[in-house]
């Protein structure tokens, strides 16, 4: 009978693969202390207060364009309430020189009267409500190019009631002059006094509408706009055409001079106040 050998490499390999020896993890241990102390640092509990400060920055800002809103309305009011005062006031006391100047706009005769009663628009009405005219296109545009323009309140407003006074001033004087020193004084004032007409007829038809664009709905607001640019163009080109009938008989000669002044004295002031604006 054979002893039992035991062999030494299968001894060996048996102890190579022994399940209970303690094997070095060093690698696996330090990416598990790293896990936890990157966990650990990580508070569940911390809230990011970025959308926070975003958000109240938000209400910050409409709360500032709310304000502004509410100052440019109160502005525009006070600056309307006074002009409806000062308009009823001369309306009862000049109610049949205003109607007339109204009519004159449409009719050439009553035009010729309303001159003779107006001193060719050297009357204190006539001054009045030319400047009531000018007051009221201010206000309207104001309203059109607030959110536009990087001047707000009551300067932007001076600026706009300055430029418009100072265009329509240039232009009578242009008239004046052109008739002094041509022999056509006769129809120079008359063409400056329907100016005066059509601009008088204007700033009252501005009055209700700029009440309306400032305390209505914006939607209102935005149609009467482009309403009111309609109302203008029409005034401007029937201006036009009863200025080209009181010039009627020298325009057949003088087709370059005519040209000549609706470049100078109608496109140029209406352009530089546009660029203005815009710009």
């Amino acid at each position: 009978m054979r002893p039992v050998e035991i062999n030494e490499t299968n001894d060996s390999t048996f102890k190579q693969s022994n399940i209970f020896e303690v094997r070095e993890t060093k690698g696996i241990n330090n990416q598990n202390q790293e896990t936890t102390q990157l966990n650990s640092d990580i508070n569940p509990f911390d809230v990011s207060h970025i959308p926070l400060r975003k958000e109240r920055k938000k209400k910050r800002r409409n709360l500032n364009k709310s304000q502004e809103n509410q100052d440019k309305g109160q502005f525009v009011f006070w600056i309307l309430l006074f002009s409806s005062i000062v308009f009823a006031i001369l309306f009862s006391q000049n109610r049949s020189n205003i109607e007339k100047i109204a009519k004159g706009v449409l009719n050439d005769n009553i035009l010729k009267q309303s001159m003779r009663t107006e001193s060719n628009g050297g009357s204190l009405l006539y001054f009045l409500m030319y400047t009531f005219f000018a007051i009221q296109l201010a206000v309207f545009l104001y309203l059109w190019t607030a959110e536009k323009s990087t001047i707000q309140g009551i300067r932007f407003w001076g600026i706009l009631f300055a430029g418009i006074a100072g265009v329509y001033f240039v232009r009578h004087i242009i008239m004046f002059l052109l008739g002094y020193i041509f022999p056509i004084g006769k129809e120079t004032s008359q063409f400056s006094f329907t100016i005066g007409s059509f601009n008088i007829v204007l700033g009252i038809f501005l009055l209700p509408i700029n009440l309306f664009i400032a305390f209505g709905p914006d939607v209102l607001g935005k149609a009467l706009i482009y309403s009111v640019f309609v109302v203008i163009l029409l005034l401007y080109l029937f201006r036009l055409l009863r200025g080209s009938l009181i010039f009627s008989r020298y325009l057949s000669s003088n087709l370059f001079h005519f040209f000549v002044y609706l470049c100078a004295c109608e496109m140029a002031p209406v352009l530089i106040l546009y660029r203005f604006i815009i710009g």
